[in-house]
């Protein structure tokens, strides 16, 4: 997992090389389109990350600068618009720029079958946390939907961001998984020799100890030749991305998350 400092180093870096806001955007924008096809949050669900002026379909919005940064593809053939924004890190994302790119997202165009289509999900990235009430108020409930990448969840991603930005791709964009420390392999060991003879059992470690690290690796045992499905219960949709953060970092999933 990346820490908030190697993404801020990075996050300066593109800000002292730019000699104006626009080149700064730009840096901004590639460093996201190569940050969604590694992050195996999305990177297993898209199939291409366009930038705006390579997108094929931006003529039906008349070629030129819009609100619109990059486009994704999915493998299910669905498109993605995506905002870009490079703010101080107290920096506050007001209305008026959210219902611009929600009115601009809204519109129709030609895919790549010639088809007339309209964008199935939306995305707003941005360098702060902070959104101004009215602007929050706007994004909720939208169809399609708008889902958030915040500053947090940039410092925290799974990948290596000196690496993306010196436009390294693949695997080694990816953060080294990390392995069991001797407490937390013994615990598995354990784990292992009780669902031997049991069908139920509890592991129970300290805070700090690493529980959701180890329970991964428990989730991964075969018990008696056997894989299984593997659930996971968390009390919130952060805890549940802490979770893909840690277990993903060099290896593919497929995910369902589910609300009770």
């Amino acid at each position: 997992m990346a820490t908030p400092t190697q993404f801020n180093k990075i996050l300066q870096y593109c800000r002292d090389k730019s000699f104006s806001e626009r080149e700064k955007g730009n840096r901004f924008e590639r460093l996201i389109q190569a940050y969604l096809q590694r992050d195996p949050t999305y990177s297993n669900t898209l199939k291409y990350v366009w930038m705006w002026n390579k997108f094929p379909g931006n003529k039906d919005f008349g070629g030129k600068d819009t609100d619109i940064d990059l486009i994704a593809l999915t493998f299910e053939d669905d498109y993605w618009a995506i905002q870009c924004k490079c703010y101080k890190e107290d920096g506050l994302i007001n209305k008026a720029e959210v219902d611009s790119f929600l009115s601009t997202s809204s519109r129709e165009f030609k895919n790549y079958q010639l088809q007339t289509v309209s964008f199935d999900k939306r995305i707003w990235v941005s360098t702060t946390n902070k959104w101004g009430s009215n602007a929050e108020e706007t994004i909720g409930n939208q169809d399609p939907p708008v889902t958030r990448i915040n500053l947090t969840d940039l410092q925290y991603a799974p990948v290596e961001w000196e690496r993306l930005q010196k436009g390294i791709t693949g695997d080694l964009a990816r953060n080294d998984k990390k392995t069991l420390r001797p407490h937390q392999q013994e615990a598995l060991n354990k784990t292992h020799e009780h669902f031997k003879e049991s069908d139920r059992g509890k592991l129970i470690m300290t805070c700090g100890t690493g529980k959701t690290f180890t329970s991964f690796y428990v989730c991964k045992m075969k018990i008696k030749g056997e894989t299984r499905k593997c659930y996971k219960v968390a009390l919130a949709n952060k805890l549940l991305k802490q979770v893909f953060a840690i277990v993903t970092s060099k290896q593919k999933y497929n995910e369902l998350k589910v609300c009770i």
